[in-house]
């Protein structure tokens, strides 16, 4: 397997600068319209400052499902968790296994012991130091020539690529060769939200509806990677917008260089997301991103 541009590795100069103090994301109001029952949401990113902050917890995500009655639920920006310890360090980071040392060892962004700050462990997804009860979607920030080895090898370079961005859970590539993402994929009614914390789609059912919420042109690890031109973002796909295989352009089932792939604008809102009619097929030869998305 040829994986092209190749992966992006946290601890190099761009997690130099997030630990030196770089500006980092905002976090996050979201005003989301949930299935009621699917949705627990648990606001532990940020430190105590009232005595009055509430909190809820839900299912892990991995396992989580919904009812089918919609509700409105807003990410407030209070918790009643632990006092944030951040020892001084960047914003994102703190000092949280060996308080004290300065180390800044801790992505309070992403993980679950310490979502938000220090000591507040979140039972779902910790997104952008809140810990919600949601499903995380997003576009691989390195590409692969089109010889990666199927639809099943895709997913598990999706698994891997967020690992390393911190995030733990089983993921899919958004990609079909046989069979699609209607077929494999796990039915859910949680938000898929993109690592920024922005709502992609609320369920499955919506994300396979031919529109989404927000573009998944956000990377594992919340960079943007949106291209203005109408093909400039393409992704391998091989995928109608309801889940299933398109016309076959699969690369050889992905395992050949010498073909043809169908691409599709991630980018989009409408179904040229994945629709790869709207896009002239790549060579094989010549490295694309994934989508990937959590079951």
């Amino acid at each position: 397997m040829d994986m092209g541009a190749g992966r992006p590795v946290r601890g190099g100069a761009g997690d130099a600068a997030r630990r030196a103090g770089a500006p980092q994301r905002p976090r996050l109001a979201i005003a989301w319209t949930l299935l009621a029952g699917a949705a627990c949401f648990v606001d532990q990113g940020a430190t105590p400052t009232t005595s009055d902050a509430s909190s809820s917890s839900g299912a892990p995500s991995s396992t989580s499902s919904g009812s089918s009655s919609e509700a409105s639920t807003t990410l407030d920006d209070t918790s009643t968790g632990p006092e944030t310890t951040t020892g001084g360090c960047p914003p994102g980071y703190g000092d949280c296994v060996a308080p004290g040392d300065g180390a800044c060892e801790t992505p309070l962004d992403v993980s679950l012991e310490h979502c938000g700050g220090c000591d507040q462990p979140c039972d779902d997804r910790c997104v952008v130091g809140e810990c919600v009860a949601a499903k995380l979607i997003f576009v691989t920030g390195a590409g692969f020539k089109g010889d990666f080895g199927g639809a099943d090898s895709a997913s598990a370079l999706c698994t891997t690529f967020a690992a390393e961005a911190g995030y733990e859970g089983s993921f899919r590539a958004w990609l079909s060769g046989v069979s699609g993402p209607a077929d494999s994929f796990t039915p859910s009614e949680l938000p898929y939200v993109r690592p920024d914390g922005e709502v992609v789609a609320v369920g499955l059912a919506d994300l396979l509806d031919g529109s989404l919420d927000r573009p998944i042109n956000v990377d594992e690890h919340g960079d943007s990677q949106a291209d203005p031109s109408t093909c400039g973002s393409t992704v391998w796909s091989n995928t109608l917008p309801d889940g299933t295989p398109a016309d076959g352009e699969d690369c050889g089932g992905w395992t050949m260089i010498d073909a043809v792939g169908g691409v599709a604008n991630y980018n989009a809102l409408d179904e040229r997301w994945s629709d790869p009619s709207h896009c002239e097929p790549a060579t094989c030869d010549k490295p694309h991103p994934l989508i990937c998305v959590e079951q």
